[in-house]
């Protein structure tokens, strides 16, 4: 379990991502019935949660007494938010930036790239043809000192899977800690390690959610010390605890086609994706980190860990959904997760096609949910089924996790063809078991 705030050194470093809003919303509470909250991580400089993340990165690098006195440059095979992320940080703190992306990347997102201060590289036809072209600059930049003989370090970031960026990421959690409104005395919330019954976050490679945990479990000592101070003095909950539910749910979204989590539980070991289908090109990631599915399959006490897929039209439901009611664009690996608090899909009353069955099992979930067919239309939300005892005043998180690839036409699209008919012949959203205990 780390912390942002560790070396002397590095607490004198501009932070390279800002506290960001935690707003309740109206529309959305009433839609989902109960307490919706947004964390605007959308409104990050780089657009995403990244600039948490890779901001650490770039800033523990920065930090490091090994690299005082040398020349830092930072590289970074990405065609999206990563990219971005590690733009914004290295700008942030006056370091150059290379990022190699594909010749096929956008010409919009090479712009966004070079606004934010990247040197872009185009290579290849894939991400791993522009990492191979990314280590060979890297070499030829360390093998060429400077003139005036100064050493230049060149720094490989990875887009999720080291402990610098989940740290950073933790620190969401610390803001949701205050952000949040506090629990009253006999709130359910009130024993839990965050005032709140759930939250709802997308994973690619795993790194938001890691960082969610994290930080939960650094909140956790600090809620027990409170509670054995109440129970002193005599003020504990009036909440039976054979009905109390202490545990935050933590609700995992992807696509299916981008589905890493989802197939390694599915196969009951860390597994590969053969390849990706999901238009969620930010959830693209082929092989989650071995820490998410550490803290999937046991996660720390307090937290309950559930996979749910979704299509990419429920996505673009979830991103359109957040646009009409809250006036916020972003794009599917985002709006996948806004959708999972209000799905399963409801088809119209009328000409409607046949609902089709799917499975629903989950770990916490009630033991009524374990193994349901669902049948859209006719029985619970996703939600009501995940968190014990929902009700109105059950309390949910949705991660505005961000991204830039997104524009006014592109949800222009996805409304013409959700109009068309898009995702009404998908086999159904699904939240999948947990490996069975060895």
């Amino acid at each position: 379990m780390g912390s942002i705030e560790e070396p002397k050194k590095q607490q004198r470093l501009r932070l390279p991502w800002i506290e960001t809003p935690l707003i309740e919303s109206t529309s959305l509470s009433k839609a989902a019935g109960c307490r919706v909250f947004l964390k605007l991580d959308n409104l990050q400089p780089s657009g995403s949660f990244k600039s948490r993340g890779i901001g650490n990165l770039v800033r523990s690098h920065a930090a490091d007494p090994a690299n005082k006195g040398k020349r830092l440059h930072f590289f970074i095979p990405s065609a999206g938010n990563a990219g971005l992320g590690a733009a914004f940080a290295a700008s942030a703190l006056n370091y150059p930036c290379t990022v190699t992306v594909p010749l096929n990347t956008k010409p919009v997102m090479v712009k966004k790239l070079q606004q934010a201060g990247a040197r872009v590289v185009q290579h290849g036809i894939n991400l791993d043809e522009a990492a191979i072209r990314m280590r060979e600059m890297m070499k030829e930049l360390s093998d060429h000192p400077t003139p005036g003989g100064t050493e230049v370090v060149a720094i490989e970031l990875h887009p999720f899977d080291r402990q610098q960026i989940w740290e950073g990421v933790s620190s969401m959690s610390d803001e949701l800690a205050y952000q949040l409104p506090p629990a009253e005395e006999n709130d359910p919330c009130l024993h839990k390690a965050l005032p709140c019954d759930a939250i709802v976050c997308s994973v690619g490679g795993g790194g938001l959610m890691n960082g969610l945990i994290m930080g939960i479990e650094r909140q956790a000592p600090m809620l027990e010390a409170a509670a054995n101070n109440a129970s002193t003095n005599g003020t504990t909950s009036a909440t039976t605890t054979s009905t109390r539910d202490d545990n935050i749910h933590i609700i995992a979204t992807e696509t299916r086609g981008a589905d890493s989590l989802a197939s390694s539980v599915k196969k009951g070991s860390l597994t590969s994706l053969p390849k990706i289908s999901s238009a969620a090109s930010s959830l693209g990631v082929l092989r989650i980190s071995q820490k998410t599915w550490d803290y999937y399959k046991s996660p720390p006490k307090g937290i309950k860990t559930h996979s749910l897929v979704l299509s990419d039209a429920d996505a673009a439901r979830g991103c359109l959904r957040l646009a009409e009611d809250e006036k916020i664009l972003v794009e599917l690996a985002c709006g996948v997760s806004v959708e999972a608090a209000f799905g399963p899909h409801h088809q119209p009353e009328t000409d409607a096609p046949p609902a089709k069955k799917v499975k629903l099992s989950s770990e916490g979930s009630a033991p009524a949910t374990n193994g349901e067919t669902v049948v859209p239309g006719l029985n619970k939300t996703f939600l009501q089924q995940l968190i014990p005892n929902f009700g109105p005043q059950t309390r949910v998180v949705i991660v505005v996790c961000g991204g830039s690839n997104v524009s006014l036409s592109m949800a222009a699209e996805w409304r013409e063809k959700l109009d068309a008919g898009w995702g009404s012949d998908d086999p159904g959203s699904i939240a999948v078991p947990p490996p069975s205990a060895a």
